[in-house]
C-alpha cells in the first residue's frame, strides 16, 4: 500500500515487463534456431567449410554462457524433466569406472552424451515464447526436409540401405529416427502454417518419406505406422477421412519407388520364410533380410542375459557389443559387434536396471509435461497455439518411445532435444498461468494479496 501512496506503479504492472536477464535470453533465441537447424539438416557435418569453422560449438558455447550467467540454466535443470535427466547422467558417470571397457564408455560420454545433455539445456533455456516455438518447429521440419533431400542426392547406400556418410546419420537406423521426428514437425507446419509454409511442408514431406523408406529401417517403418495411428486417433472425423483416402496412394507410390531388396526386408516384419515366386537375386536379398531379423532376436536375448548377469551397473555405456562378443566366443560363435536394437535393453545391459528406471522416468516426465499442456482447456488464442505446439511434440515422443523397442538410440541428442522443447513449453505455460492469475486478481477488488503471490511466482 505504501508503494501506491508514493506514486509507484500498481502491483502486477511489472508482470508484463520482461526482466533484463529474460530479455537477454530472449534475444539469444537465434543462436538456438541456427544450432538446431544445423543439427537436423546435418549441414555443419557434411559441408567441409562449415564443419571446419565448428559453428555448432561456437553458437552453443555462447548460448550456454548466456544461460548460466542469467541463471536460466539452473532453472531448467531443476524442472522435473531436468532433474531426471541429470540423475540419469550422474548414473552414467557412476557406471563408467565399472565398465568392461572404460575407454569406450568415456568416449560415448564425451563424443555423444554430454553434447546431448547440453543441447537439452540450450533448447529448454533459450526458447521462451510461443512465437519463437512456432519458428523453431518450422525450422526443424525444413531442416529435416533438407537433410532428406541431401541424402537422396548423395545416393550413398550400404547393403542397399540409404545413409548419409561423414555425419551422425552414417547409420541408416539413426537417419530413419531423425526423419520420423521431422515428419511430426512438417505435419505441424502443414496444419498450422501459412499458405506458403503449408506448400513447402507438403513438398518436403515427399523426400522425407522416400528417404525414410530407403533407409530400410524396420523400426522406422513401424514408427510411421505408429505415427499414422496416433495422428488418426487425434484427428477430427473430416481429417480422418482425408488420411484414409491419401494413405493408399502414398503406399502405392512408395512401393513402386522402393527397390526389391528393401521390400523384401520390410516383408520380414511379417514372415520369415518364402513369400511366393522370386528370382534368384530376390531370394538372396530376402534371406539376408530374414537373417538380419534373426540376428536382432539373438541380440535382444543376449542383452536381456547381460542385464540379468549385471543388474546393478551393467557392463558400461557403449559396451554391450564388447560383452556380446565375449559371450559369443564363450559359446563357440563369432561376435556380432552390434548394439541391442532395443534402446531399453541397451540401457539396462549397459547401465543396469537403475539406469533403465531413470531413463523411463525421464521419458515419462517429458510425456507428462506435454500431456498437461494438451489437456489444458483454458480459453484464448495463446492456449490454442500452445496446445497446437505440444500435440505434435507429444506425437514425436510417442513415436520415438515406440521405435526405441526396435532400435538403439538411447544416447543420441534427438530425445533430449525433444525433452528440452517440452520443458520450454512447460515454462511458457507456467508463466502464462501466473500472468492470467495476476490479470484476474487485479480485476477483482480486495485481492491485493493474490497479486503479490502471483508476482512472486513470476519472479
Amino acid at each position: 500500500m505504501r508503494g501506491l501512496r508514493s506514486g509507484h506503479q500498481p502491483l502486477g504492472a511489472s508482470t508484463f515487463r520482461p526482466k533484463g536477464s529474460k530479455g537477454v535470453v530472449s534475444a539469444a533465441f537465434p543462436l538456438l534456431l541456427v544450432s538446431l537447424f544445423l543439427i537436423f539438416s546435418c549441414l555443419f557435418e557434411i559441408t567441409p567449410v562449415i564443419r571446419e569453422t565448428r559453428p555448432q560449438l561456437i553458437l552453443a558455447g555462447i548460448g550456454l554462457l548466456i544461460l548460466f550467467t542469467s541463471g536460466k540454466a539452473m532453472k531448467v535443470v531443476m524442472t522435473p524433466v531436468g532433474k531426471s535427466l541429470l540423475m540419469f547422467t550422474a548414473w552414467f558417470l557412476v557406471c563408467i569406472p565399472f565398465a568392461v571397457w572404460r575407454g569406450g564408455s568415456v568416449g560415448i560420454f564425451l563424443n555423444v552424451w554430454y553434447k546431448a545433455l547440453l543441447m537439452f539445456v540450450l533448447t529448454a533455456g533459450l526458447l521462451s515464447t510461443v512465437p519463437q516455438a512456432k519458428r523453431l518447429f518450422h525450422a526443424i521440419g525444413y531442416a529435416v526436409g533438407l537433410m532428406a533431400t541431401i541424402a537422396l542426392a548423395e545416393r550413398s547406400y550400404h547393403f542397399g540401405r540409404l545413409e548419409l556418410p561423414n555425419s551422425r546419420f552414417g547409420n541408416s537406423n539413426e537417419l530413419a529416427i531423425s526423419l520420423l521426428v521431422g515428419l511430426t514437425f512438417l505435419g505441424y507446419t502443414y496444419i498450422h502454417g501459412s499458405q506458403r509454409q503449408r506448400v513447402l511442408a507438403a513438398v518436403l514431406c515427399a523426400p522425407v518419406l522416400l528417404a525414410l523408406v530407403k533407409t530400410g529401417s524396420r523400426g522406422g517403418f513401424l514408427g510411421v505406422v505408429m505415427l499414422c495411428a496416433y495422428a488418426y486417433s487425434q484427428s477430427s472425423s473430416g481429417n480422418r477421412l482425408k488420411m484414409m483416402a491419401a494413405v493408399p496412394f502414398i503406399l502405392i507410390a512408395l512401393a513402386i519407388l522402393v527397390p526389391s531388396n528393401l521390400r523384401s526386408r520390410y516383408f520380414t516384419l511379417f514372415k520369415s520364410s518364402g513369400q511366393g515366386p522370386m528370382t534368384r537375386e530376390e531370394y538372396k536379398e530376402y534371406i539376408a533380410a530374414a537373417g538380419s531379423a534373426e540376428a536382432r532376436l539373438k541380440l535382444l536375448k543376449d542383452s536381456v542375459t547381460v542385464t540379468v548377469q549385471h543388474p546393478l551397473l551393467g557392463v558400461g555405456p557403449g559396451n554391450f557389443p564388447v560383452e556380446q562378443n565375449n559371450m559369443a566366443i564363450a559359446r563357440g560363435e563369432i561376435g556380432m559387434w552390434h548394439q541391442t536394437h532395443n534402446s531399453y535393453t541397451q540401457v539396462s545391459s549397459e547401465m543396469g536396471i537403475p539406469g533403465l528406471i531413470l531413463y523411463v522416468i525421464f521419458l515419462y516426465r517429458t510425456f507428462k509435461q506435454l500431456t498437461s499442456i494438451v489437456r489444458n482447456r483454458q480459453p484464448g488464442a495463446f492456449w490454442v497455439d500452445l496446445r497446437a505446439l505440444a500435440g505434435p511434440l507429444r506425437a514425436s515422443l510417442v513415436v520415438l518411445a515406440t521405435v526405441a523397442m526396435f532400435d538403439s538410440f538411447a544416447y543420441i541428442p534427438d530425445v533430449p532435444i525433444m525433452a528440452g522443447l517440452a520443458v520450454a513449453l512447460g515454462e511458457i505455460a507456467q508463466e502464462q498461468e501466473a500472468t492470467d492469475s495476476v490479470t484476474t486478481a487485479v480485476a477483482r477488488p480486495g485481492s491485493r494479496m493474490k497479486v503479490l503471490v502471483a508476482n512472486r511466482r513470476l519472479a
